[in-house]
């Protein structure tokens, strides 16, 4: 009996240490990702709410896909639950909604742009663009890479 408890404690702790890592990831992805956007250089990272409680890109990402993503969570006004799951006051939802747009939104435009052109079997590449100082195109290990954080 004391050791099932010793190995569902040893699996947790693993599952623990796995999505840190994915967070880790995902965070350096995404800081990578804005780089590329000069309307989006200047954005604090990490991001910082009420009362200097840090927002978790990574859980706001993914509690929002899990409610059907950003338009679903607006339509159907539910803001202020996701910022309760995170551990927030429900009147931080017009915030959150306001990280989610000015962080992961560009990041979800680019990423359904990337799935087009990989489904329409295009070969792309990560280029800096002259114009714009911004990232053109994109590049397969990165999307899939991406991809992967999405879906974890």
């Amino acid at each position: 009996n004391n050791s099932n408890s010793s190995r569902g404690s040893e699996q947790e702790l693993q599952m623990q240490k796995q999505k840190q890592k994915q967070k880790q990831i995902f965070n350096q992805i995404l800081m990578t990702f804005l780089k590329g956007y000069p309307q989006a250089r200047s954005r604090p990272f990490p991001v910082f709410v009420a009362e200097g409680k840090r927002v978790d890109l990574y859980d706001l990402s993914a509690r929002v896909r899990i409610l059907g993503g950003y338009q679903a969570v607006t339509e159907k006004g539910k803001w202020g639950a996701v910022a309760e799951n995170l551990g927030l006051e429900p009147s931080c939802g017009p915030i959150l909604k306001l990280v989610f747009a000015k962080y992961l939104k560009l990041a979800e435009r680019w990423l359904h742009k990337l799935r087009a052109a990989n489904n329409n079997g295009e070969i792309v590449t990560f280029q800096q663009t002259p114009r714009s100082g911004g990232v053109e195109a994109n590049n397969d290990a990165l999307a899939g890479t991406l991809e992967w954080i999405r879906c974890v």
